[in-house]
């Protein structure tokens, strides 16, 4: 995720509990996206779909307060 943010994604991670949490649940979910897009499993797609609709979601939030952490350093 965002490999030329990484500097801030750990500054902001380790300075704010609720972004840290937001970045792990990125992490899981891609972790859980993996596992639903391998899987057998009746409703396995419908299981891939929710997780990248959530993955969306949570890139979109974790890349809004990246934009607002980088303003503010820049002021």
């Amino acid at each position: 995720m965002l490999p030329d943010q990484k500097v801030s994604i750990d500054r902001l991670a380790g300075q704010d509990s609720e972004f840290l949490a937001l970045c792990d649940d990125y992490d899981a979910c891609v972790d859980a996206l993996q596992y639903w897009g391998n899987s057998e499993e009746p409703g396995a797609e419908t299981r891939a779909g929710e997780y990248r609709d959530l993955i969306g979601t949570l890139f979109e939030e974790i890349t809004q307060i990246l934009e607002k952490y980088t303003k503010r350093r820049q002021e």
